[in-house]
């Protein structure tokens, strides 16, 4: 039976596979998309919109923030990925 640390490991490895293939095949591509619209929705908006320009400000930095989770996840997954493999015993030679 693994010990806790080890479960530890496991989950942030899964957890970081889940979001590296959510990532590729979706949020990568709709982050783009949203960041599209917005850099849009700024050209289009007055200089006197302020609202709608702090809107558009927040979004992206709600953006910026997921982008950076995300990012955070999958490279603590891949960490955890090479303490695995650290702490196995190496084959017989």
């Amino acid at each position: 039976m693994s010990n806790p640390p080890d479960d530890k490991i496991v989950e942030e490895i899964h957890f970081g596979q889940v979001a590296q293939r959510a990532n590729d095949t979706f949020i990568k591509a709709f982050i783009a998309k949203k960041r599209e619209t917005l850099y849009e929705n700024f050209l289009i908006a007055k200089i006197d919109q302020v609202e709608e320009l702090q809107e558009v400000k927040r979004i992206m930095s709600v953006l910026d923030a997921m982008e950076d989770d995300i990012e955070t996840i999958i490279n603590t997954g891949k960490m955890a990925t090479k303490m695995k493999e650290g702490n196995e015993p190496a084959g017989e030679l």
